[in-house]
């Protein structure tokens, strides 16, 4: 696994497109070592957030919110291809469950599209 990038689900929307662009990357290795979302957690509501596209542009998000769901819930707002321009931001948190080799919980952030 590459702890240092961020994947884009392809499936969904672009950055800038309709819907939600959806990113995730690893809060850690599962040993504590920091990975790329380590301090995903700490972005609050009306933090900025910039993502470059291959272009070169930048797009400028603002956090709206965030939320904790089950590692297996089914969450089918976060994959949204409808409403606004929207981007999410998801990691790992909560317990690390060793046979599963992954956290029970997913923490998700919302954010809007900025100026």
């Amino acid at each position: 696994n590459n702890y240092t990038d961020i994947g884009w689900y392809k499936y969904g929307a672009a950055p800038q497109g309709k819907g939600n662009a959806v990113m995730a990357g690893h809060v850690d290795n599962g040993l504590g070592f920091g990975a790329v979302f380590k301090d995903l957690n700490k972005l609050e509501k009306g933090d900025d957030v910039y993502v470059r596209l291959e272009d070169g542009r930048v797009v400028h998000y603002v956090i709206t919110g965030s939320a904790t769901y089950d590692y297996d819930a089914k969450v089918p707002e976060v994959f949204s291809e409808k409403g606004d321009h929207m981007l999410k931001l998801i990691t790992c948190t909560g317990n690390w469950m060793p046979l599963k080799r992954t956290h029970d919980k997913r923490l998700v952030l919302s954010a809007v599209l900025g100026d």
